[in-house]
């Protein structure tokens, strides 16, 4: 019965699931609200999603945890990242040993990258066996009753878009990047070898405008497979989107400097707009009995220049279940609709990210400039950072606590 669910967690996407499967363990009857699997409120069939993920050492932790870590067919260790600034700047990172800031036989993987729609999948299946209640509802009837399951808590998983967040109190700060990414796969000559690489590069002289590339292993380290993430003006990602085969290969391989050439798509190309979001209140009341908060892209959305937009959403799931679990083991009396309860995990949350955020918007800011001050700091700034090491070593295992 939907009117004895404790909490309520809408959104069918990745953060939702894994926060529904993390609150499974506790002794709370969790409902998960998402929409018909492959059918949009439409009616239209779901394209598959050819994004991939780059996913930390916390965040695999996480997934692990639930049982919901895709198959290794399905994951990419990055042992090597290669990052080009728009002249000669260039950081690279390689593996590294978890305990100190030497190089060992055995280095820690940097990240992975990870095929959403396995993800998706394993999470489903996993869902599937679990006490989870699935509610299923359209956006239709979502939009006209938020609190229509009668929860103490609702939590708010919907993505930047959400119906249900434009029903409450609360402000979201939208800066736009005048930037649309596009996702697709491409396959080349040689073996990826669990290298990832990036561009930040111009197009045009004496102009602010400049894309980022991102080729992303797959398949493998003897895949010759990489997913494509490219970040540009939206009118250059409209003409991308819209050339011929053997003209957006030829572009991809302009965009890598001649690195790669023998480039082969496999996909379909698929883009969406990006912004900078950030909600003011995460957190409140919907009457005396009932509250809710907000999690994941609900909460705040990044450029994708970092990758680190699904690991600060996972951080997000991880953070409320330790919360609600220190409630279960140590105050129990305190109902979940509990607004300093709530409003704890919020503070908390929004210091965490507070760091990454900020970082990776003054990086697209920093690359968006046309001062010439600002390209002599990214590039010279570049190879600064990457000649000190226990620098190197610092922000990689910074980026590694993203998901707690």
């Amino acid at each position: 019965m939907a009117e004895n669910v404790e909490i309520c967690i809408r959104g069918g996407g990745i953060v939702g699931y894994t926060l529904a499967l993390l609150l499974a363990r506790l002794n709370l009857r969790v409902g998960l609200v998402k929409e018909s699997d492959n059918t949009k409120s439409s009616g239209q069939v779901v394209k598959k999603d050819i994004r991939a993920y780059a996913l930390n050492q916390q965040s695999k932790t996480l997934l692990e945890s639930i049982n919901a870590w895709p198959g290794s067919e399905n994951v990419t260790p990055v042992h090597k990242m290669v990052v080009h600034a728009d002249q000669n700047g260039l950081v690279q990172f390689d593996g590294y040993d978890s305990s100190n800031t030497k190089k060992s036989s055995s280095l820690s993987p940097l990240s992975w990258i990870v095929d959403v729609q396995s993800i998706e999948e394993k999470l489903s299946d996993t869902l599937n066996q679990s006490k989870v209640v699935v509610l299923n509802q359209s956006d239709e009837k979502r939009s006209q009753n938020i609190v229509s399951f009668n929860a103490p808590l609702t939590v708010i998983c919907e993505g930047n878009k959400s119906v249900s967040k434009n029903q409450l109190n609360t402000q979201t700060i939208k800066t736009p990047y005048y930037q649309n990414a596009m996702a697709a796969r491409v396959r080349v000559s040689q073996p990826n070898q669990g290298i990832a690489y990036q561009w930040f590069n111009s197009l045009a002289a004496n102009s602010n405008d400049f894309e980022v590339l991102a080729l992303l292993p797959l398949g493998g380290e003897q895949s010759n497979e990489f997913a494509v993430v490219w970040s540009a003006p939206e009118r250059w990602i409209s003409k991308l989107k819209e050339m011929p085969e053997a003209e957006f290969t030829d572009s991809l391989s302009q965009s890598t400097r001649g690195l790669f050439k023998d480039i082969t798509l496999y996909s379909p190309r698929q883009s969406w707009p990006l912004t900078f979001s950030k909600t003011t209140q995460w957190s409140g009341a919907f009457n005396p009995k009932q509250s809710w908060v907000v999690s994941g892209d609900s909460a705040h959305t990044v450029h994708p220049l970092a990758g680190m937009g699904l690991n600060l959403g996972l951080g997000d799931a991880a953070s409320l279940y330790e919360f609600l679990l220190e409630r279960e083991l140590h105050s129990s009396w305190r109902p979940l609709n509990d607004l300093r309860l709530l409003e704890s995990y919020s503070r908390q949350r929004k210091l965490s990210i507070l760091g990454p955020t900020t970082f990776i918007d003054g990086i697209q800011r920093l690359f968006a400039s046309d001062y010439s001050i600002a390209s002599v700091i990214r590039n010279q700034g570049f190879n600064a950072f990457n000649n000190i090491n226990p620098l190197k070593h610092w922000a990689m295992k910074e980026a590694m606590k993203t998901a707690t």
